[in-house]
């Protein structure tokens, strides 16, 4: 880590993207709150989409790394109908992945696979792309709150907005100077 992150950190700045890299977060956190608030079937509607299209981005992109076909995914997996099967695993609406084929995929890409259940608090924070603290397969890891025990902690509460890390460093090496009677930015050296 660099020293201008980790004062960037010390100064109270989120980190959500890495050093160097532009980031989009497609939803935010306070928006997916607020989703999540509605009711059980908002909830259940936003995991669904979760789950379906990152599993299908995600075989997608293992695939294209290895520079497969879809039906050379299908025959390191096991699939003996290649031609249909294979495409409806990379389909966002197919919603059919079963944890025997998820693992084949794994074996076959030489990854690991996790599937777990996580309190909504943690998969907002996941899929907003906010940074949080994982304590691994603690204790705590087999005690999921439900969504009203969350709300009624206070778990999906608006918090100060902390400026990004890697948006604070470049207004970091930024100098705000006059010309002409406008605010132009002159850009320091770091």
């Amino acid at each position: 880590m660099t020293s201008r992150v980790k004062r960037l950190q010390s100064e109270g700045f989120e980190n959500s993207c890495e050093d160097g890299h532009e980031c989009t977060v497609l939803v935010s956190k306070e928006r997916l709150n607020q989703r999540l608030k509605r009711n059980p079937k908002a909830r259940n509607r936003f995991v669904e989409s979760h789950l379906e299209k990152s599993l299908a981005f995600q075989i997608r992109a293992l695939r294209d790394q290895h520079n497969w076909t879809q039906s050379q995914l299908a025959e390191k997996i096991g699939i003996r109908h290649p031609n249909n099967v294979s495409a409806r695993l990379e389909n966002p609406n197919y919603g059919k992945h079963t944890l025997t084929t998820l693992k084949r995929i794994a074996a076959a890409c030489d990854v690991g696979v996790v599937v777990w259940f996580v309190p909504f608090s943690r998969l907002a924070d996941w899929s907003s792309g906010t940074p949080y603290l994982d304590p691994g397969l603690s204790p705590s890891f087999y005690e999921i709150p439900g969504f009203e025990d969350e709300l009624r902690e206070g778990k999906f509460e608006a918090k100060p907005k902390k400026k990004p890390i890697a948006v604070a460093a470049r207004q970091s090496k930024s100098t705000p100077t006059q010309n002409s009677g406008q605010n132009t930015l002159k850009m320091g050296k770091t």
